[in-house]
């Protein structure tokens, strides 16, 4: 999952910058997103029309050589959200993320349903050290009103915190064999082909992304009805908050629609050359024989045997030693 970020004005919580030491903050993260869209040194950023993020982007910084600390959900979020490296807090796929609430003994309420408590405090005891706080609790410390909406994908409990209702995703996507394995791409497809249909013009393609950018919306008009006044908070801080609003798309399979291809300009996308099966990459020859090999269905249900025996000590040491 390689998504941008654009932080608005993040930095400032710890200074003072441009005389305000409290800015509000609002952080919008999308997923599986090729950042060069919006690089205009790029020829990428040529092939769709973005008008509001480059204007958005115009007024900032934007930082072009700022890349994922891992092409997966889980342990990309974990890292943005700990603020540390992958190999630090050992998440290395998506089974893995932050295994419990840091500052406390507590462990998330999704890893004890999916490894047990014992193998969730192994992890948490090795993680702790490198998690002392993530970053709404950093935002907490420093009389902040963090108000996260949509996927979140980190572990720590995050989702189970009576104050954030609208965050969705726990962070570990169960236990799964794939699951373990899909760091080193060794799986078999997990998407659908990408659907695009030329005819609709709605432009609701992920109906519960779409819902999530009301509730964010409306969280913003809440905002500056208190600002102005017009409304009542009962938050302690209600001037400092920090909107974090993250969507799913794009994210496989690519769904689009007649409303969102009108942004695209296919005289700049390149449809890359199919090669002739003589000239495949070694790995990629593998895979296409596979698919027609005769023992395709043997391989199969190897596989399925193995799910089925996915908690055996072989996934139990994936997880304590990834």
């Amino acid at each position: 999952m390689n998504f941008l970020i654009f932080l608005t004005l993040l930095c400032p919580i710890f200074g003072s910058v441009l005389g305000n030491e409290h800015p509000n903050i609002i952080f919008l993260m999308c997923d599986s997103m090729d950042g060069r869209i919006l690089d205009p040194t790029s020829d990428v950023s040529a092939r769709v029309e973005m008008p509001n993020l480059r204007k958005l982007a115009s007024r900032g910084v934007n930082f072009i050589n700022t890349y994922a600390e891992s092409p997966q959900c889980a342990p990309s979020r974990t890292t943005m959200f700990a603020g540390r490296h992958i190999h630090r807090i050992k998440s290395y796929n998506n089974a893995v993320s932050i295994f419990g609430v840091p500052g406390s003994d507590q462990l998330d309420t999704t890893c004890v349903g999916n490894y047990g408590k014992d193998i969730c405090t192994y992890i948490w005891n090795r993680q702790k050290k490198e998690t002392p706080a993530t970053l709404v609790d950093t935002l907490r410390s420093v009389n902040y009103e963090p108000s996260l909406y949509g996927k979140v994908d980190v572990g720590a409990n995050v989702i189970h915190d009576p104050k954030e209702p609208h965050a969705t995703a726990p962070g570990l996507h169960t236990n799964r064999l794939d699951i373990f394995a899909r760091t080193a791409d060794i799986r078999l497809p997990t998407k659908t082909n990408p659907v695009s249909d030329l005819t609709d013009t709605d432009n609701n393609v992920h109906p519960e992304d779409w819902a999530m950018v009301k509730k964010c919306i409306e969280y913003l008009h809440t905002k500056a009805a208190v600002r102005d006044g017009k409304l009542q908070s009962n938050d302690v801080d209600a001037d400092h908050w920090m909107l974090y609003c993250s969507l799913d798309i794009p994210h496989p399979p690519f769904q689009t629609n007649a409303t969102w291809l009108e942004y695209v300009n296919d005289a700049k996308v390149n449809v890359p050359v199919w090669q002739d099966k003589a000239d495949f990459h070694p790995a990629d020859s593998y895979v296409f024989e596979y698919q027609i090999f005769p023992f395709f269905f043997f391989f199969v249900f190897v596989f399925v045997f193995v799910l089925f025996i996915q908690n055996s000590v072989a996934i139990q040491t994936c997880v304590y030693e990834p």
